[in-house]
């Protein structure tokens, strides 16, 4: 009997986490004002709709200011970054999803038992 394998089990982990991501608006901060929560990554989306992700953001003066990737401490090459409050519609921070994450949990254990109890019972058939 041929077995299902997943080629790529570290896809099915990022597609879960992900699943269970939802996002929550901050709105736009005003000049020298810290952000909502001190997060640690927030999604800014620009007034002509395009988004990029900060890393570590700050509010200094009238801009967000932080890294495009999550900065290493044994790299000194990653990039900073800063949008102007006035360029920004809307700023999120990625919050897990606890409805997602229980019904993502629950689907999967639902299916896992599926698949071996019909494992099971097409095994021992003839037996």
């Amino acid at each position: 009997m041929a077995f299902l394998r997943c080629r790529n089990p570290r896809l099915l982990i990022v597609a879960g986490i992900v699943a269970c991501q939802s996002f929550e608006p901050l709105g736009v901060p005003q000049p020298n004002r810290q952000l909502g929560g001190n997060p640690q990554v927030v999604i800014v989306t620009r007034r002509d709709k395009s988004e990029v992700t900060i890393y570590r953001p700050i509010v200094r003066g009238d801009s967000v200011i932080g890294w495009l990737e999550q900065p290493a401490p044994d790299t000194s090459n990653a990039q900073r970054v800063a949008v102007s409050l006035s360029d920004v519609r809307e700023i999120s921070v990625p919050r897990l999803d606890r409805t997602a994450t229980v019904v993502l949990v629950l689907g999967g254990a639902t299916v896992a038992s599926i698949f071996l109890v019909f494992l099971f019972l097409t095994t021992f058939e003839g037996k």
